[in-house]
């Protein structure tokens, strides 16, 4: 993440390794960022993630993990459970907890 706001941000302005000192990244990290493509498990990773939120966004929020992993076998993903729920934790996706009134 550091090294895409150098990338976009930062290097038009100032050298690099000044950015990189700055941010305690190497410089040799932020080159091989530059020349380096995404991998395509990277690549499925996000369209995986983008997946989750539209599903997730468009349930208000509400679903969690399991919910959500079935919607998206609905729709064709081939996806286990245990990374829905990974890749939502990486995000900070998290559902509302409803709390129910306890009777007395």
């Amino acid at each position: 993440m550091k090294l895409l706001f150098i990338q976009r941000v930062l290097v038009p302005e100032f050298p690099v390794r000044d950015c990189c000192r700055l941010l305690d990244v190497s410089e040799s990290g932020y080159y091989r960022l530059l020349n380096h493509p995404v991998s395509a498990r990277e690549v499925g990773r996000q369209e995986l993630d983008g997946k989750i939120r539209v599903v997730f966004d468009n349930f208000s929020r509400v679903y969690g993990s399991p919910r959500v992993h079935q919607e998206l076998l609905r729709t064709g993903a081939r996806v286990s459970r245990n990374t829905v729920a990974n890749a939502m934790r990486k995000a900070g996706i998290q559902s509302r907890m409803h709390r129910r009134k306890h009777r007395v």
